[in-house]
């Protein structure tokens, strides 16, 4: 088990950077050619003693750039075993192998590619396109894509013309990798801090006891299949807990142009000649100007984002896990803001073993071989009204509409929060905005906290007292900021008050007008049909979203059952036994009250619960009131996408489909039914031991 820390580790290296006391070239050019007009009128003694000055500077550059580590760490439970608690019974472990064949490829690569996904992010000039499919497993195969092409509205589109424009699907190019055979990588001593591994460098930061830290490189991590130790009497152990971080730090390929540099800086400035100094000055590539401005803004950010942390931890003692958002925040908008010179180019790893640890095995896979196919990725997220964007030139946010037309050009400065309708929020100072589409701005909601949305046009906000109240897409009040809660059904609102300690709901009318001045409950339908049960003294009644009641009030205890709404009703018999019947919309009895309870009608199917001689007994019934088929469960569960998991008397599980036909008998071994969901085309059942999938038996 891990337990999160909110514990960054940051390795900043605020150092002045180029303030030293003569004029710096090197910082104040901001180009290679204001670089080399700036030496152009210097004599050659001058060029060197700038140049011994530009040396230091771009010292003190490499350093800041050579230094910086980002990754945030979790804590791993259970501590070190100390010598005096170290396990004596521990049974050894197997080695590490795998099966490789070509057979059991083909299944892990279907499987990994079974439900691929498509992200856009949108951004100007041009959207970023992501697919998402799991890169590992834990047999060691790797997957990476390439996208052929993309699609929006069943159009092909240029991928290099996006925009703004929604991406429905893309064709997709997988390949899946996976290793033929593997190699043993033995670590035995705790003394070297840096062990070599052909190429790679692996550093140990920390080795005590049972536990380990240490950082590998990101290509060496995606050939490791496993970690192994053995303690001190050969036992061979598998870890407790393993979790590795990508650590984010400056791309390679810049602190391999600064050392470049500093040789051209070296060289110039040992040079004869001007001719000799000026040629050395040429030789410099132009990409580090932009380099050197990108790190010394990211030491300005790196400092701001510092002061910000101390100030924030003077003011909030509390450094537990409910702020461990917060903490990152910073470091996900440094990293993102500064993306185009930060790589993920090594891996922080943590683990502990069972034992006290007197060797580290590391396997990794060699030989790989490699199966390719097309695949097509969804884009399934949900279209919404208005989104934000991204301008990669500017780094500033816009608001687009649902077909990508500009409403709010890039000028927002902090990244914002779409919610629902015409709300966006800023979390950096928890403040609400509403979208003024016909003035192309924002308008910030003073003093009122959102809560919810209703519609496009009516959201529900709360005051400094936490009184709650409606505003619409103008601020117009609609409901006012009396209530401990609201509850919106249709064109009509109930709010809840209390007096004296008992609460009680008012219902308004869309105007704010009091329809009813106090009921005793108000359950809106939790089908959204638009229907409430209000509690007038024990009288019940059903009112519709436009304030009128379909049912008035009367002495049966009403209750939503389906969509519709259907209704249960409850009688009290002289044995004071409850019954429940079914009734529709209209308060027309569809069933007598024979039942103990009626509930969970789905797919146009409801469970009905029946007096037994012993216990009770359950069975299905339509939205009529008449049994849906034959059959009766000692226990049944509502229908989802047309399927339904019943319990026997034995304790035995089935799946039924709408028909009462048994489509899959469950097996004792897969436990108790825990839920059911969709995923693409197929009926997901789990249980408390096992997962079934409805293609595995319906195609039987």
């Amino acid at each position: 088990m891990m337990k999160p820390l909110t514990k960054l580790y940051l390795s900043l290296s605020l150092v002045l950077l180029l303030t030293s006391c003569g004029k710096s070239v090197f910082k104040n050019s901001d180009s290679k050619e204001d670089y080399l007009d700036a030496y152009s009128s210097l004599s050659l003694d001058d060029k060197k003693k700038q140049m011994t000055q530009d040396l230091a500077d771009l010292d003190s550059l490499r350093d800041f750039a050579d230094g910086i580590y980002i990754y945030y760490s979790f804590s791993m439970s259970g501590g070190a075993v100390s010598d005096s608690l170290a396990k004596t019974n521990l049974e050894s472990e197997e080695p590490f192998t795998i099966n490789a064949n070509e057979d059991s490829a083909k299944v892990a690569f279907n499987t990994l590619t079974e439900f691929p996904s498509l992200n856009q992010n949108l951004q100007t000039p041009e959207s970023e396109i992501e697919i998402d499919i799991p890169e590992k497993d834990e047999t060691g195969g790797k997957t990476t894509s390439k996208i052929t092409k993309l699609f929006s509205k069943g159009k092909e589109i240029n991928q290099k013309k996006i925009g703004l424009t929604k991406v429905d699907s893309a064709l997709v190019r997988a390949t899946y990798s996976y290793p033929n055979s593997l190699t043993r990588f033995e670590i035995a001593s705790r003394k070297n801090k840096k062990i070599a591994f052909g190429k790679d460098i692996i550093e140990i930061e920390k080795w005590e006891n049972n536990s380990l830290e240490f950082r590998i490189p990101q290509q060496m991590n995606q050939d490791l299949l496993a970690y192994q130790a053995v303690d001190e009497n050969g036992i061979l152990m598998n870890p407790n807990s393993n979790s590795a971080f990508p650590v984010m730090s400056i791309q390679k390929s810049i602190l391999t142009e600064l050392e470049k540099t500093k040789e051209i800086f070296t060289k110039a400035s040992k040079s004869n000649s001007e001719k000799e100094f000026t040629d050395q000055l040429n030789l410099l590539p132009k990409t580090v100007f932009h380099h050197k401005n990108r790190l010394l803004e990211l030491d300005d950010a790196m400092e701001k984002a510092s002061k910000e942390s101390k100030s924030k931890k003077k003011k909030k003692e509390d450094d537990s896990l409910e702020n461990f958002g917060d903490v990152l925040k910073p470091i996900k908008k440094l990293i993102a803001d500064f993306s185009d010179i930060f790589a993920a180019e090594t891996q922080q790893v943590e683990m502990s073993f069972p034992n006290k640890v007197s060797k580290v095995y590391f396997y990794l896979g060699k030989d790989y071989k490699t199966l390719s196919k097309n695949i097509t990725a969804i884009n399934e997220t949900t279209a919404t009204s208005y989104a934000l964007f991204y301008d990669t030139d500017k780094k500033k946010y816009g608001i687009a509409d649902s077909i990508g037309n500009v409403i709010i050009k890039p000028e927002i400065e902090e990244r914002m929060y779409y919610v629902k309708g015409k709300i966006f929020r800023n979390d950096a100072d928890n403040s609400t905005y509403i979208l003024d589409t016909d003035n192309k701005s924002l308008k910030k909601i003073e003093n009122k906290s959102y809560v919810k949305t209703i519609d496009k046009h009516r959201m529900v906000f709360s005051d400094k007292t936490e009184k709650q109240g409606v505003l619409d897409d103008n601020q117009k009040v609609l409901v006012p900021f009396e209530y401990k809660s609201i509850v919106a059904v249709g064109n009509i609102y109930a709010g809840e008050k209390s007096i004296r300690g008992r609460a009680y709901y008012q219902i308004l009318d869309k105007d704010g007008k009091i329809l009813i001045d106090r009921v005793a409950v108000a359950v809106p339908s939790a089908y959204n049909d638009g229907f409430v049960i209000v509690d007038m003294d024990k009288k019940f009644g059903l009112m519709d979203g436009n304030g009128k009641f379909s049912i008035k009030p009367q002495d049966k205890e009403l209750s939503i059952v389906g969509k519709g709404p259907l209704l249960s009703y409850l009688v009290i018999d002289s044995n004071e036994q409850e019954n429940v019947g079914l009734m529709d919309a209209k308060g027309r009895k569809l069933t007598e009250p024979v039942f103990a309870s009626i509930k969970d009608f789905s797919d146009g199917i409801g469970i009905a619960k029946k007096y037994g001689e012993e216990d009770y007994i359950y069975e299905y019934i339509t939205v009529s009131g008449k049994k849906a088929f034959e059959g009766s469960y000692a226990y049944s569960n509502p229908f989802y996408y047309d399927f339904a998991v019943t319990e026997s008397k034995d304790g035995n599980f089935s799946i039924i489909n709408r028909t009462g036909k048994v489509v899959f008998s469950v097996p004792v071994s897969a436990g108790s039914y825990t839920n059911t969901y969709k995923e693409g085309n197929n009926v997901i059942f789990e249980f408390e031991n096992e997962t079934f999938n409805s293609k595995n038996f319906l195609n039987k």
